[in-house]
């Protein structure tokens, strides 16, 4: 009798979560306005955690991009897909204002490249990350206006670069360093890297990620073949990798160690 008491408390229990998991879900499905993916407020967005970590890497986080008054203009897309996939991009909508968010990620270390990606770009330079299994403040939201363009100011390039690259025409292909992966091809030494590591070692030298639609038009000329490894993917600056063999992008671990190319900012 005991046993089948704890086995209908266990079903009940299990039903409720199942229940309840089912609702966080359905509050995050978003909707199309105005052109935007937009979630209602009962989505959960957890606690900002700034400079502190969480213990576990695993989890769920988003990084926010700033609160709006309204749903952003278009040229705001440009500035969006200039560091990542629009499909990761949604607004919650909070009474008369909107929280921009990028996710959700299902590890710490993912959210945080997102983040020093997006910070790139003066639009997003308070992004922080936010932990979904921290109770989210109920602190008043600080209304601000709509984002402004601003215009992004170009690196002047360094007398001395940190890194030796390997010259490929227009773009330049950091060179690995000691006991760094790599990839031996087309009589040169090529460096693997996290996206992470590829962006810094192209911010650092004043130049910035090579883009897919570089990459697509790159691939296809005639010298590609002869100059360039294929085998393996390249990161680029919309934050994933691209095949250029499949002329496609993939899906791939942000901590996967791929080929870089740079190009001038």
């Amino acid at each position: 009798m005991l046993s089948r008491l704890f086995s209908i408390l266990a079903i009940s229990l299990l039903c409720v979560f199942s229940f309840a998991s089912a609702q966080a879900a359905e509050a995050c499905e978003s909707v199309e306005k105005d052109g935007w993916q937009v979630v209602e407020q009962s989505c959960k967005v957890g606690a900002g955690l700034w400079s502190k970590r969480p213990i576990k890497n695993e989890g769920r986080f988003w990084v926010q991009c700033g609160v709006v008054s309204q749903l952003p203009k278009p040229w705001f897309k440009k500035e969006v897909e200039a560091v990542l996939m629009q499909d990761k991009l949604v607004f919650r909508q909070e009474g008369n204002q909107y929280r921009c968010l990028v996710g959700p990620f299902e590890r710490y270390s993912e959210a945080e490249i997102v983040k020093d990606v997006m910070k790139q770009r003066k639009v997003f330079a308070s992004a922080f990350i936010r932990d979904i299994s921290q109770p989210e403040k109920a602190t008043k939201l600080s209304q601000s206006s709509k984002p402004k363009k601003t215009a992004v100011v170009k690196a002047s390039k360094p007398a001395k670069t940190e890194r030796r690259y390997i010259d490929v025409g227009s773009l330049k292909s950091p060179k690995p360093e000691l006991n760094e992966p790599r990839y031996s091809a087309k009589q040169n030494v090529w460096w693997r890297a996290t996206l992470r590591e590829a962006n810094q070692a192209c911010r650092q030298d004043g130049m910035k990620l090579v883009s897919e639609s570089t990459l697509k038009t790159l691939s296809s000329t005639p010298d590609w073949k002869s100059t360039y490894p294929s085998r393996l993917p390249y990161w680029v600056a919309e934050m994933r990798a691209f095949d250029v063999v499949m002329g496609l992008s993939m899906p791939l671990s942000l901590e996967s160690a791929l080929l870089v190319l740079c190009e001038p900012q």
